[in-house]
């Protein structure tokens, strides 16, 4: 299977996940949704979600996001969750929010799908929100398969890239315009 396909597959089964596995409904109830990172973009490579919510009246309310946790644990493929308050105790480079990391068993039994669901004021999800919407003003089918190639590349044991790996490879191939594999994954953008 080439990048291009295993992404798309990744898709299928994310929207299964997110759109018949309860998810969606059960966010919906309580919050605004924004989809960041490679389910977004459409450039999956391991079966991982980023969500980003606002929740309808205090962005940092923290009975309402344990409400949501409480019932997506409920969901009958929801393997693990793990609970921080990166609002009240912040650690540099995370968002200031309140996050679930919550491990889901995959329909196809392949890896487990790891959701970050994140509870994010308005102004850093329009901040994420004009991110994803630049890098996507700059993909095309060449930069497309080139990012896919990269990180399915990267990708360990249990089927996973390494942590913040896409964003370095969309700043490397999309803005620095870099093309080689090995100055793509040794790209960091905070040195360029």
């Amino acid at each position: 299977m080439n990048a291009l396909e295993g992404a798309k597959r990744l898709r299928i089964e994310a929207e299964k996940l997110l759109f018949h596995g309860r998810i969606e409904e059960i966010r919906q109830a309580h919050s605004n949704v924004s989809y960041t990172g490679s389910y977004s973009l459409d450039l999956m490579a391991s079966p991982d979600i980023d969500i980003a919510i606002s929740i309808l009246d205090d962005p940092f309310d923290k009975n309402v996001f344990l409400e949501i946790g409480g019932q997506i644990g409920h969901l009958q493929n929801t393997i693990s969750m793990k609970f921080r308050d990166f609002h009240g105790f912040p650690v540099d480079p995370l968002p200031d929010g309140l996050y679930w990391g919550i491990g889901m068993a995959s329909d196809s039994c392949g890896p487990q799908w790891n959701i970050d669901l994140w509870a994010l004021p308005p102004a850093e999800i329009l901040r994420q929100n004009e991110e994803m919407a630049a890098i996507k003003r700059r993909l095309d089918a060449n930069s497309r398969i080139l990012i896919l190639e990269i990180k399915n590349s990267l990708l360990d044991q249990d089927g996973n890239t390494p942590t913040f790996s896409g964003y370095y490879i969309y700043q490397a191939v999309l803005f620095r315009r870099l093309q080689k594999r090995n100055e793509i994954i040794e790209y960091d953008y905070r040195v360029s």
